[in-house]
């Protein structure tokens, strides 16, 4: 729109914004009467005083004279409420001080906008729509990254988000008020509020879901092997845990039943699936019980590991002393069973410590939490050791060098296991330090060990006077026995120069 060369902008094809100067009565009022006032003209004030006041053409003080009206646009309206010529404003100190402004006043600010050229203008649609997007979006993307990067929520770090989007609105006001103040561009300030708004309600709706998501992911998958004060620890600290594949160093245990074959050919399906699911529930119990993730029943094998997810700092001590909770519950179980009429049953457990992958394995339809590597594979093989050792928990040195203040054991071999050539050094398992305080025990420990310096050193007759001194305080000790016959063939026929002792194990 365009009036005496000025270009006068609209805010729609019929409406153009007011630009306010100043309350009502800013401009000069003058009452018509006053103007009328000639000498023409009797007023009835005139009348009632018998006296020409003329105020618009007196010489000394009429409007005509004093330069009032003078190079002046003169607009003539009403100011009386009477005829409810009043409209509401977004200026102050209105008649009353209610905001409101006769619309005679209204004309004359638009009239001084036009003289002035100073335009009230506004952001076009598309800026709006631009600028609401873009401050969903920030706000969305900000407070997510704020609740992402803690991985968990709490109320300090979500106040953090609050005061952000808080922050943006005071940003967008003060911004609203300095375009209008300098540019006299009257910006929108409810939607890009609403829009600022709505970004904190996606992100906090977005995250709640995703977050429920997690825990139900979570309780699902660890729920079922591992305590429940872990799941609530993963639960209330997801950022302890690691899904993906992870190398750590880990502590695994293996266990399964002796002599299992020959025990399920003595019993019926019902009773074979009643004894496992009896014996599982019991060793599950205790591996929970002691902390442990539950890796996998395999056949009559149990498998768990420690130090995942949960970070353990001892975890060789967990898997050891759960090993010795097994065997005691196992001694619980068979003297249940021996009472019911059916016999007992022995247990072999292997344990190590190493760096292993952990993590989520399979399909991505199908996967489990677990753990493979070569030292997983050494447990297994250390399970299985047993039987040549007559045994019933063996462990790695790397586990036993760690368990060695808390735990009682005795050396038993330096073995290499089947599909590794680098030997290892294993031990057999005794028990708590505290509960092995026997005289007897302590003497037989102490000639055992020294047989095996001995053995080592090739002083044959010597070992083997320690080794049949060890069988003297314990008779049914197989190490001590297979030493006895070790150190006599070694006696009638000497190993090459060599030798170092390491005993190579042929089968799993």
């Amino acid at each position: 729109m365009r009036y005496a060369g000025r270009i006068i902008p609209l805010y729609d094809p019929s409406s153009l914004l007011v630009n306010y100067y100043d309350p009502s009565r800013t401009f000069l009022h003058v009452q018509f009467q006053d103007v009328i006032d000639d000498s023409t003209f009797t007023t009835n004030d005139e009348r009632d005083t018998g006296t020409q006041i003329n105020t618009f053409t007196d010489p000394e003080y009429g409007y005509l004279h004093d330069g009032t009206f003078k190079d002046a646009i003169v607009l003539v309206g009403v100011t009386v409420p009477e005829y409810k010529d009043l409209f509401p404003v977004p200026v102050g100190g209105g008649r009353e001080g209610n905001a409101q402004m006769y619309g005679v006043e209204i004309h004359a600010n638009v009239v001084e906008s036009v003289l002035r050229s100073e335009f009230l203008t506004h952001e076009s649609r598309m800026t709006e729509i631009v600028l609401l997007l873009g401050l969903v979006m920030a706000t969305f993307f900000i407070t997510s990254g704020i609740r992402t990067s803690i991985a968990h929520r709490n109320a300090l770090l979500e106040m953090e988000a609050v005061l952000i989007a808080a922050a943006a609105i005071a940003l967008v006001v003060v911004g609203a008020l300095f375009l209008f103040v300098k540019y006299s561009v009257v910006a929108v300030v409810a939607e890009p509020v609403l829009g600022i708004v709505a970004g904190y309600v996606a992100s906090t709706a977005y995250h709640y879901v995703t977050e429920r998501k997690q825990r139900l992911l979570i309780k699902g998958m660890f729920s079922t092997y591992v305590n429940p004060a872990v799941v609530d620890e993963l639960l209330a600290n997801p950022d302890k845990l690691v899904l993906g594949g992870q190398r750590k160093e880990l502590t695994v245990l293996f266990s399964d039943i002796a002599g299992f074959t020959g025990v399920a050919e003595t019993l019926t399906p019902e009773e074979l699936v009643g004894l496992l699911n009896e014996y599982m529930s019991e060793m599950s119990d205790v591996i929970l019980q002691n902390d442990g993730t539950l890796d996998k029943y395999m056949g009559d094998a149990v498998m768990a590991f420690w130090g995942a997810p949960i970070p353990q700092d001892d975890h060789p001590v967990r898997a050891c002393r759960c090993a010795l909770t097994m065997q005691r519950t196992l001694a619980a179980i068979n003297e249940a069973w021996t009472a019911r009429g059916r016999g007992p049953i022995a247990i072999r457990i292997g344990i190590n410590t190493g760096e292993m992958i952990v993590g989520n394995m399979g399909g991505s339809r199908r996967f489990a939490y677990t753990v493979i590597g070569d030292s997983v594979n050494i447990a297994s093989r250390l399970e299985g050791a047993n039987k040549q050792y007559g045994t019933t928990v063996m462990v790695a040195q790397h586990t036993f060098e760690r368990v060695r203040d808390v735990m009682a054991g005795r050396e038993l071999d330096r073995i290499a296991v089947r599909g590794r050539s680098e030997p290892i050094t294993v031990y057999e398992l005794l028990g708590m330090k505290e509960e092995l305080r026997d005289e007897m025990a302590a003497e037989f420990l102490e000639k055992y060990a020294e047989g095996i310096r001995l053995y080592r050193e090739r002083e044959w007759e010597r070992a083997l006077a320690l080794f049949r001194a060890a069988l003297a305080i314990r008779p049914h000790d197989m190490p001590s026995a297979m030493y006895v016959e070790r150190t006599r063939i070694c006696q009638a026929n000497p190993p090459p120069a060599s030798w170092n002792g390491v005993f190579v194990m042929e089968t799993k």
